[in-house]
């Protein structure tokens, strides 16, 4: 098949089941999105269909948790969705995030706001993926924690799989011990084991799995019992250039416990000839972070967090800083890393996780223990002479290209069943 292609989504549900759906017809209808009722209505139940136009040959939906944090899935959905001509499936949708991300609003259904944090938001988010249906599609590509629950109602799927919910299983003690009080550690102790419980079972309806790592893929072995093709995250490496080698740091992710941006305060509050700029956000809806974030009150002169900025000045930031630390638990890829490489800059990281697929220590940056005296050598190493890494980080980058992340997915998503 070739030229547009006219396909009829029919999203089904019940009147009492999935309310974040009926809101979501609802709102295309104000938009003028062609929504038509069927000829038999029979209360309570009723059938919109809408009438799209794809310019692929494979009609793709993406279901992805939430659209309101601008991070690295965020990017591998949306390069996704523009190689593919894909619609997007998601939560908690932020205009401004799908701006950044460049997506259009009208690839994308919204399945409403999911408000609560954990437990409540999780479960809210399980239950909604487990009860929504888009049928219609040739393929259903799942995108993040709760969406797997997606997997039950929507086949032939492929989950592309960031890592099996950590604070269910690796980070489990970890998400328990930094509960403030007992009663908190238990119903954290409780949601997980319970949630995990069903997380394993839902992967058992996915057809097929991919990841972002070697290291994902050992714990999907793991924690699922299951096989795994790794496919490395995209990164538009044409997109990033070096401008300069400038008198800043730069640190950019999002600001959870787990990303360990206390570890590079602490390492440049001895650092005072060396600045720190900080880039990164964290989801409002997740009031248990209140406390964590209150750290960053108390700042030493030389570190300043400038949150969630706009892409092109990030990319800028890229190109003038001096180097890049990066410093999260066994992290799962990083887009991070690559990125700085794709500027030419070198990055200072843990010696953990993927971190040890995406950065050649001694080449490209360094690989450190997880604490403030080591990276505080490490800094000060490429600060010497943070130019000789350039060549070196651009040819590892290239490796990471978004080119051969789509080539990838389209012969797995594009293979006969």
């Amino acid at each position: 098949m070739t030229g547009l292609q006219a396909c009829a989504l029919s999203a089904c549900f019940d009147e009492g089941i999935c309310p974040a759906l009926q809101r979501t017809a609802k709102r295309c209808l104000l938009t003028k999105r062609l929504y038509r009722t069927s000829q038999a209505v029979t209360a309570p139940h009723r059938r919109w269909e809408l009438q799209v136009a794809m310019n692929s040959d494979l009609q793709l939906l993406i279901f992805h948790d939430s659209l309101d944090v601008l991070g690295g899935g965020e990017k591998v959905v949306a390069t996704i969705a523009k190689a593919f001509d894909a619609r997007i499936a998601a939560a908690n949708v932020d205009p401004e995030v799908i701006g950044e991300l460049g997506i259009d609003q009208d690839v994308i259904y919204d399945l409403g706001k999911i408000g609560d944090r954990a437990p409540i938001g999780p479960i809210k988010s399980s239950l909604l993926f487990r009860k929504v249906r888009f049928p219609g599609f040739d393929k259903y590509l799942l995108s993040g924690f709760w969406s797997l629950y997606a997997a039950y109602n929507h086949k032939p799927n492929v989950s592309y799989c960031y890592s099996p919910r950590r604070d269910f299983y690796d980070l489990k003690h970890f998400n328990i011990a930094r509960q403030s009080n007992l009663a908190k550690k238990a119903v954290a102790w409780s949601w997980t084991t319970t949630h995990s419980y069903f997380d394993r079972n839902a992967i058992k309806q996915v057809d097929k799995i991919l990841t972002l790592s070697r290291t994902v893929q050992k714990r999907i072995t793991q924690y699922y019992n299951r096989d795994s093709t790794v496919i490395y995250p995209p990164v538009p490496t044409e997109r990033y250039y070096t401008k300069e080698f400038g008198d800043f740091w730069l640190s950019v992710n999002r600001l959870y416990p787990e990303k360990r941006v206390d570890l590079q305060i602490k390492a440049f509050e001895n650092l005072p000839d060396e600045n720190l700029l900080i880039v990164g956000g964290y989801s409002h809806r997740d009031k248990g972070l209140v406390a964590y974030h209150k750290m960053f009150e108390d700042l030493p002169p030389n570190v300043k967090i400038l949150g969630i900025i706009p892409e092109k000045r990030l990319l800028d930031l890229y190109a003038t800083c001096k180097g890049v630390i990066y410093t999260p638990i066994d992290e799962d890829f990083g887009l991070v890393p690559v990125e700085a490489q794709a500027s030419g800059k070198a990055v200072v990281g843990v010696n953990e996780g993927a971190l040890k697929e995406t950065v050649i220590d001694g080449q490209t940056g360094f690989l450190v223990d997880a604490h403030p005296e080591s990276l505080k050598k490490a800094i000060l190493l490429v600060s010497e002479e943070p130019e000789r890494y350039k060549k070196a980080c651009k040819k590892n980058a290239s490796r990471f290209d978004e080119h051969i992340f789509i080539e990838s997915m389209r012969q797995t998503l594009c293979a006969e069943e």
